[in-house]
């Protein structure tokens, strides 16, 4: 039996910076290892070397996509 693993990635990312995208992919491929965001999942994801700059430009993707629905008048 042959299985295989898909990761999507979201048009939503397409354009950002490459890191970005390998932020996604990284926490992706931890999922095979662990398959929960258990604390074990989250020391394996900040191995990343960009991790935190990945994770704070997708927090600022996340800002914007919401406040362009909500004004802010």
């Amino acid at each position: 039996m042959c299985v295989i693993n898909i990761i999507p990635i979201s048009h939503l990312l397409q354009g950002v910076p490459e890191y970005v995208i390998d932020q996604v992919i990284h926490h992706e491929l931890c999922h095979f290892v662990e398959p929960n965001h258990s604390v074990a999942f989250r020391m394996l994801e900040r191995r990343y070397p960009h991790y935190e700059q990945a994770t704070a430009f997708l927090s600022g993707m996340v800002f914007a996509s919401r406040s362009e629905r909500t004004p802010l008048t």
